[in-house]
């Protein structure tokens, strides 16, 4: 039984005596998520900040404090609180409120499956042996008096805490299984450049930062976590931490920001870390997740696949400068371009009008681009999510994140506004029925079709950061950021800076030349600032190479870089 101090109540300043239960609850939930004092009942859930990554949590708390599970599209299709605490009510009236399987603690002892993702990533970890394609790096500046001893501590209590950063990964019986070694003393590495000059020890700290993001874990032997600080003066200094993404992703690092913030702090104070421990860890979710995904809901799922990929082209045909080879050696480049403010809040207001969001709006121009580019209808992009749809998994530490197929037919589609309404379909569906690639890839080989790949182009969009350093005594500065090594022939990344959106075009050197890559960059913000302007504009006018007007247009929207 709930009680009514457990949920996030809507606070006083909502006018709550306005408000049903259902709504009042819901307040709540939305004030925590979006990090905001109040919730009006026409407040709309996407105006006030909010993006797919901030829907699933939303969805997972209605879980624990409603026992109502929503399909995502439920919040897009009911953005307002008012229309949003209707459906939970409705569900609740009709009696279908569920208990899901609850994750829980499996026992330590014997052989530890992995998740299927990080079975996905040990397998590839063994065809790339010794190199460091799947390492995920960030770093910051900290400026001001430093503890030393308290990061050391600071870091030990995390990987204490987290038994993914104590885990390795060895083959039994040619099947992969975790080894989870107990809390052990912990170390902080320190390089001390504080006797070279200002611009020596710069220079000396970003080859050294380099060389630890590029230096490979081995999977079978010590951490998978490497944490190293480097010392530019009394009052300057530089960490990195490194980690293998079989045992973390992006959204991991927010967890380690959050827990080095509050820990690091009470630490410096003389305070023990206030952080509750973890009722659940990531090996518990991988033994879930085996356990879950079988059945009628992995047949559910795969009905939806089977249908979404009935014939699904394997190919793009891409501008490229020669034939694929059997075996591709990835070399990238990449044109690197930013949106300054007032056209990226420009590009989020048409998302607002059209009922997207931003990730949704800029695929639509980027599955638009390779359209006309191919003049191919059936459009094939791969990309992300989070999959952190469960309260439960929100604060851990561990590859959760997984690829989705997003098939897009724009056969038929005549404007900007009828491929942004397919794009914003197809997402929702795909994040509604989402499967780890490796069980779509099993049932298609039980089907007898076979698929070396299920795309080879990439899309991601980065959503500024949730968590901010706030670490008493100290400046942090970002220096390095989060990033994965793409692995595709041509790749879309897009970071949401708040105050302006970075743009990378990352390509195979051996399948593009860097003319046609750029061109390409500059053709799809042509397409970005069409769609602003008029999301009414028919495809069928559309003339990217001879349009002059568009150029013009665009010369004032972006300014390109190749680096």
């Amino acid at each position: 039984t709930l009680r009514i101090q457990e949920l996030p109540l809507a606070q006083p300043e909502f006018e709550s005596g306005s408000l049903t239960p259902v709504e009042e609850i819901v307040a709540g939930i939305w004030c925590e998520v979006l990090r905001l004092p109040a919730v009006g009942r026409s407040g709309n859930f996407f105006n006030l900040g909010g993006h797919s990554l901030l829907v699933t949590q939303v969805l997972a708390r209605v879980r624990q404090y409603l026992r109502v599970d929503l399909p995502i599209r439920s919040l897009f299709e009911a953005p307002t609180l008012e229309q949003f605490a209707q459906v939970i009510q409705e569900q609740v009236n009709a009696g279908k409120q569920n208990e899901l399987p609850p994750i829980t603690r499996v026992s330590r002892e014997g052989e530890l499956p992995l998740s299927f993702a990080q079975q996905r990533m040990w397998f590839f970890a063994e065809l790339s042996s010794g190199l460091s394609a799947f390492n995920i790096a960030s770093g910051v500046r900290l400026e001001g008096g430093l503890n030393v001893g308290a990061l050391e501590q600071t870091f030990s209590e995390i990987i204490r805490r987290h038994e993914i950063l104590r885990t390795s990964f060895r083959a039994v019986n040619n099947e992969p299984v975790q080894l989870i070694q107990p809390p052990s003393e912990f170390r902080l590495p320190v390089v001390d450049l504080s006797d070279l000059t200002r611009e020596q020890a710069n220079e000396e700290a970003a080859r050294l930062a380099n060389e630890e993001t590029l230096r490979p874990f081995n999977l079978g032997e010590g951490s998978l976590v490497r944490p190293t600080l480097l010392r530019l003066s009394d009052r300057e200094h530089i960490v990195i931490c490194t980690m293998d993404h079989i045992i973390s992703d992006g959204q991991s690092f927010e967890v380690v920001i959050s827990e080095l913030s509050q820990i690091y702090s009470a630490f410096i104070e003389g305070r023990p870390s206030a952080l509750p421990e973890l009722n659940v860890q990531y090996v518990d979710y991988a033994a879930w997740q085996r356990q879950w995904l079988q059945g009628k809901e992995l047949e559910k799922r795969l009905t939806y696949w089977r249908k979404q990929l009935e014939d699904c082209p394997h190919r793009l045909s891409l501008p490229q400068r020669r034939s694929r080879p059997k075996v591709q050696q990835f070399q990238g480049a990449r044109h690197y371009s930013q949106i300054a403010r007032p056209d990226s809040e420009a590009l989020k207001e048409l998302s607002r009008r059209e009922g997207t969001t931003l990730f949704m709006t800029m695929l639509s121009g980027f599955v638009l681009l390779l359209k006309l580019y191919t003049g191919e209808d059936d459009i094939v992009v791969g990309s992300t999510y989070a999959n952190r749809e469960r309260a439960d998994v929100e604060k851990l530490i561990g590859h959760l994140v997984n690829t989705i197929v997003l098939r897009v037919n724009l056969s038929g589609a005549v404007s900007f506004k009828d491929v942004m309404a397919r794009v914003r379909d197809v997402c929702l569906d795909a994040y509604t029925y989402q499967l780890p690639p490796e069980l779509l890839r099993e049932d298609m080989l039980k089907r007898g079709e076979e698929r070396d790949r299920l795309f080879d182009v990439w899309f991601q969009l980065e959503k500024p950061r949730q968590e901010q350093f706030d670490m008493t005594g100290l400046t942090v500065l970002p220096y390095l950021e989060a990033k994965e090594a793409t692995r595709f022939e041509l790749s879309l990344g897009i970071g949401d800076l708040n105050e302006q959106m970075g743009v990378a075009l990352e390509y195979d050197k051996n399948m593009f030349t860097a003319e046609r890559t750029e061109r390409m960059l500059d053709d799809y913000f042509s397409l970005l600032t069409l769609m602003v302007a008029n999301p009414e504009t028919e495809i069928s006018t559309i003339s990217l190479t001879t349009n002059d007007e568009i150029e013009q247009l665009t010369s004032s929207f972006v300014g390109s870089l190749e680096v």
